[in-house]
């Protein structure tokens, strides 16, 4: 919705879960939906994908943060296959990190813009980080990462997350310089019930 509100075109999606699919076509009708794997959705050879999804400006990609959340098993969830409530097939979370920046190689965009939990950079988990900085620094981009706080941001709640921004090394721009302090007033719970 933030794309949206800010003149963006959100021309395609990629979604496993069938019922979170339905809601995001509704309220924003891509151009291009594809209901599946991320990982099947990048074998799909590229002369069959639409020409509009290469060098995009902006793709963004979220990829599932249970296993990394502080309220989780953390370390002794990774690596190990899960089957979900929603149905779909079983699989791991905690590589999807690389197999979207395997869709970032696949599909050259300008930007890229990848959330995950705080979670992510404490503690053992930000080994992944470094492997998500080599990652994008193979697939030719310059990235960078911030911990943003909803609070700070407008947002009336306390919701940390992680967001890496990746430019594509030919444009020359390192993301590394963007400015991403917010000072907003809190939002308090009563201010919205009042």
């Amino acid at each position: 919705m933030g794309y949206k509100l800010a003149g963006c075109d959100v021309i395609g999606c990629v979604e496993i879960d069938p019922k979170m699919n339905e809601v995001y076509v509704k309220n924003h009708h891509p151009k291009h939906n594809y209901l599946m794997d991320i990982r099947d959705f990048n074998t799909i050879p590229n002369d069959q994908l639409p020409p509009e999804l290469f060098n995009l400006d902006i793709l963004d990609g979220s990829p599932p943060c249970t296993t990394f959340s502080m309220a989780g098993d953390r370390e002794e969830s990774w690596g190990k296959k899960k089957k979900f409530r929603e149905g779909q097939k079983e699989q791991t979370l905690d590589d999807l990190s690389f197999v979207f920046i395997e869709t970032v190689k696949k599909l050259q965009p300008r930007v890229v813009i990848m959330e995950n939990v705080e979670g992510l950079i404490l503690g053992e988990a930000f080994s992944y980080v470094q492997q998500i900085y080599k990652g994008f620094k193979d697939a030719g981009y310059f990235v960078h990462h911030w911990l943003l706080k909803g609070e700070k941001m407008g947002v009336p709640q306390t919701r940390h997350r992680v967001f890496f921004v990746a430019c594509r090394s030919d444009l020359q721009i390192d993301p590394s310089w963007l400015d991403m302090s917010f000072n907003y007033e809190p939002i308090t719970f009563c201010t919205i019930a009042g």
